[in-house]
């Protein structure tokens, strides 16, 4: 026999308030080559609440330095692209005391948390009944609060820009070349 597994707890009450009273959380049971979860559908965790467990559990060492899969790792490596990986638990926080009075729904907090909209088309595909429920003023407003309070994506690498840029120079020369 193994011995006992440790057990991780993850806790996540910054981005919706009312967790602290329900207290949500997901376990995980480390160390066996199957993982049991204690709670199943505790409740629904941002990017940034998954990026964070993930680097908790050694994510930024990479597959073999941590204990994670290297399916956690290719999650890890998507997240950090992401907005999740510039957002800190107070912009969490400051964003959803700043849209109260747009009167989201929890999922519709999320989706603007995750996706970070920017154009009024993103809005309308995350909140539900859009236009019923918010004017077009009020959709520019959100917009404006989301932009201000959360932060940008990390921007690429100078080395990755370049390479894209090349690789579309190099079709555009095939083609004037036909």
């Amino acid at each position: 026999m193994r011995g006992t597994p440790s057990v991780t707890m993850f806790t996540s009450k910054c981005l919706f308030p009312q967790r602290s009273e329900m207290e949500k959380r997901i376990s995980l049971t480390q160390g066996l080559e199957m993982r049991t979860c204690i709670e199943s559908n505790a409740g629904l965790l941002s990017n940034f609440e998954v990026l964070e467990l993930l680097r908790q559990r050694g994510a930024a060492k990479g597959p073999l330095g941590g204990s994670i899969t290297p399916s956690e790792y290719k999650v890890y490596e998507y997240l950090v692209e992401t907005p999740a990986g510039t957002q800190t638990k107070e912009v969490l926080q400051e964003f959803v005391k700043e849209v109260k009075s747009f009167k989201l729904m929890e999922a519709e907090r999320l989706q603007s948390v995750n996706l970070r909209p920017s154009t009024a088309v993103e809005v309308h595909l995350i909140v539900e009944d859009c236009d019923e429920r918010l004017s077009s003023e009020a959709v520019d407003a959100l917009i404006q609060t989301v932009e201000r309070v959360i932060p940008s994506p990390p921007e690429k690498p100078q080395e990755e820009v370049e390479a894209g840029q090349e690789e579309d120079g190099g079709e555009e020369e095939e083609e004037d070349g036909e």
